[in-house]
């Protein structure tokens, strides 16, 4: 599990959209794109005391570090 500096209020399609709303995660660590073989599965949740503020559930990504700079793709209109 992994805490964001955000919330679904920023973003909120993973709130409203459960179960469709797959978007791809990069992390960036010191301004470039983390690569990495070992992956774990994580839980993206934002800062909010609101129970579904979860960005994404069990997305396997590289470990994260506090300062990493995650990224969602297809996030546009």
């Amino acid at each position: 599990m992994a805490g964001l500096n955000a919330s679904t209020v920023q973003f909120p399609r993973p709130l409203l959209y459960t179960e469709i709303a797959n978007h791809p995660v990069a992390v960036n660590r010191n301004g470039s794109e983390l690569q990495s073989e070992e992956t774990i599965p994580t839980t993206l949740f934002g800062c909010s005391t609101y129970s579904r503020d979860i960005f994404s559930n069990r997305k396997e990504l590289p470990e994260l570090k506090i300062g990493d700079v995650v990224v969602f793709g297809n996030t546009g209109s």
